[in-house]
């Protein structure tokens, strides 16, 4: 059995400001595994450091 595709809603993001001049590569998917967590936003800055979007946001 497939899992239904999660990215269907559109989703509204905050506009340019200082800290994502920061932000080299950012990933979003299903990271966290299971069928009950959202999807989860990565972003790896510009000094390597790679985080999850919110910063508190849990794995």
């Amino acid at each position: 059995m497939f899992e239904k595709p999660k990215l269907t809603d559109e989703v509204g993001l905050k506009g340019p400001n200082d800290t994502w001049t920061h932000a080299s590569t950012m990933a979003i998917g299903r990271l966290g595994g299971g069928n009950t967590r959202s999807d989860d936003l990565m972003v790896t800055w510009t000094d390597g450091e790679v985080t999850p979007w919110p910063p508190n946001a849990s794995s």
